[in-house]
């Protein structure tokens, strides 16, 4: 399925428009969700809504993203205590997103610095941030079932989620406009899809061998489901 340019034409100025396919309807899988989505989305936003310190407009703005009905129609076979670790971390990703749109290069590297040095070091860093406290309750128990290279996996792949944003506050403050290809690979990076695809692991209870992961297909395919929902959303 192609992307199709479409220049449209007005009085004052000439836009191009990007007129992207369907997406969702060839797909032939069956909806399915969690069981327990609802009691675990209702658990997760208390935790994180405890501990973001947002205001009133920021908390009302949280509550509409829906980010336990995403991790439950993602995640459908795992335990409730798995879902939970899943879920939080999906509304925590939601929140790091919102907090970096509103960050220059500066705030964002230190956002990332806290995140990061509490995913190495959680039981001996210490800073007196919401995202310091949310990070280390979603890590330390995902570490207690979580295998060591999917732990090394959601690292890795968060820092580079970091990174991407990063290039992206950067070329928001200099008004740099990426080209489209150079779009698209930043984009895989700042999706969070990389993070997520960690996540599988852990709510199916493998840890995949790195040259698996590594794997020209599987990398082939991971770049095509990244592609199918950054372009979408």
């Amino acid at each position: 399925m192609a992307v199709t340019p479409a220049n449209v034409a007005s009085p004052d100025s000439q836009e191009i428009v990007l007129k992207f396919p369907d997406f969702i309807s060839p797909i032939p899988y069956p909806l399915r969700c969690h069981v327990q989505e609802r009691e675990v989305s209702r658990q997760s936003e208390e935790w994180l809504l405890s501990m973001a310190n947002f205001s009133e407009k920021q908390r009302s703005k949280f509550l509409t993203l829906n980010g336990g009905l995403l991790s439950g129609m993602c995640y459908i076979d795992c335990t409730f205590d798995e879902l939970r670790v899943c879920t939080d971390f999906m509304n925590f990703l939601f929140t790091l997103d919102d907090w970096t749109d509103e960050f220059d290069t500066t705030g964002t590297r230190g956002l990332a610095e806290c995140v990061m040095n509490t995913l190495y070091w959680p039981h001996s860093y210490q800073a007196d941030t919401a995202a310091h406290r949310l990070t280390k309750s979603f890590w330390v128990r995902m570490k207690q079932t979580a295998g060591p290279g999917c732990q090394q996996r959601l690292m890795s792949t968060l820092d580079t989620y970091f990174q991407a944003i990063m290039q992206q506050a950067a070329d928001r403050g200099s008004h740099n406009i990426p080209e489209l290809e150079e779009y698209i690979l930043l984009r895989r990076d700042t999706s969070g899809c990389k993070i997520g695809f960690a996540f599988i692991e852990y709510a199916a209870n493998i840890d995949l061998p790195d040259d698996v992961i590594e794997h020209p297909i599987i990398k082939a395919m991971a770049d095509a489901t990244n592609d199918l929902v950054s372009w979408a959303n």
